[in-house]
């Protein structure tokens, strides 16, 4: 999320979020914005678990169709750019369902991806 400014977690538990020179709260973002938050907080969270060496994370994170979030394709390939970046860094099986194989092979090896084929489902 390239706009924003600032993020401040607060001690309870709520986020404010400083973009474009304004102040606003997680409840206050567009869906889209919200599941950005989301993810870039998982990110962190693993990024810092890896670098420290403690945490408890299962290693399994899914995300189910982020595009339907109303996040624009600019978001959704920067979004899935970081997301193959933490695999490389962290020990993290991910599952993104979502449609398009090109899009999944931009980002991802191919031998790392299960694809259904055209007309077929996956499992």
């Amino acid at each position: 999320m390239k706009d924003v400014e600032k993020v401040v977690l607060k001690r309870n538990a709520s986020i404010e979020i400083h973009k474009g020179g304004g102040k606003s709260t997680f409840t206050r973002l567009s869906a889209g914005e919200r599941l950005r938050v989301r993810i870039a907080t998982i990110i962190s969270l693993l990024q810092a678990s890896e670098q420290s060496g403690v945490g408890r994370h299962p290693g399994l994170l899914i995300i189910d169709s982020p595009a339907k979030e109303e996040m624009a394709d600019a978001n959704v390939e920067e979004m899935l750019e970081a997301l193959s970046e933490l695999s490389k860094d962290v020990n993290v099986q991910l599952f993104i369902a979502f449609r398009g194989t090109k899009r999944a092979l931009e980002h991802f090896e191919e031998d790392r991806c299960l694809l259904a084929k055209a007309g077929m489902t996956l499992w």
